[in-house]
């Protein structure tokens, strides 16, 4: 096994030096000697993403930072990753947009697996968008991921298996989720990780329902009392 406490100590007091210069480079090779009996063993189901997972990491690490702005409510393809533990969504994912800032973007993983599933955070988009499948959003794998995850908007899983020509391609409109559906994916988010805020929404939302039914009673009773008074 690996010194951990050794490997963290040196990664927090001397986060610039490399492996070699510190003389970790033997202690580091000990997890890749049981990375490598992973890789020839596992099903390759399981081994091969991992290795095209860590050829994308290493060639996205030497890209410069994305700041492409990608609108709310549109659909990309990304890569999670393959380092996942049991059910953990990763590989490549169409996700979508739910926020964006220089650098990052917060995401909700979109899959075809998990349609009519009886789980409250999987929402089930209507069939009237263009997918191959019908698919549904996993609410309870949303995450933060940088855009350099992202590989482009999502269209179809034939685009992504290369079956489409740049021509084809370039003719193609980005996947927009309706306003509608993306209240609802607010307010299932919100209800489950910020119920504070949810119950606040609510009442907020149940007082202003309350004035506006005030307000058309007040402007009945303004529009009754002029119609006296043109009477008189």
């Amino acid at each position: 096994m690996i010194n951990k406490k050794q490997l963290l100590e040196s990664y927090r007091s001397h986060p610039d030096s490399s492996a070699r210069m510190l003389g970790l480079f033997p202690e580091m090779m000990k997890a890749v000697g049981r990375l490598v009996l992973f890789l020839s063993e596992s099903p390759l189901r399981r081994s091969i993403p991992l290795v095209l997972w860590s050829e994308f990491w290493l060639e996205r690490n030497q890209y410069a930072e994305n700041h492409t702005r990608y609108k709310r409510g549109r659909i990309v393809y990304a890569d999670l990753g393959a380092f996942n533990i049991g059910s953990e969504t990763s590989y490549r994912h169409p996700c979508l947009i739910l926020c964006e800032g220089r650098n990052w973007a917060f995401v909700a993983p979109m899959t075809s697996k998990k349609y009519g599933d009886p789980v409250t955070l999987h929402y089930d988009l209507p069939l009237h968008y263009p997918f191959d499948t019908p698919s549904t959003l996993q609410l309870d794998a949303v995450k933060v991921i940088d855009k350099r995850r992202v590989l482009g908007y999502f269209f179809s899983k034939s685009q992504h298996d290369g079956y489409l020509t740049q021509e084809e391609l370039d003719r193609l409109e980005p996947i927009i989720i309706d306003k509608k559906d993306l209240d609802a994916v607010d307010e299932l988010i919100a209800r489950y990780f910020a119920p504070g805020l949810y119950r606040d929404l609510q009442k907020n939302r149940l007082e202003l329902e309350q004035l506006a039914l005030e307000n058309e009673t007040l402007h009945r009773e303004i529009a009754r009392l002029r119609e006296a008074e043109s009477l008189v």
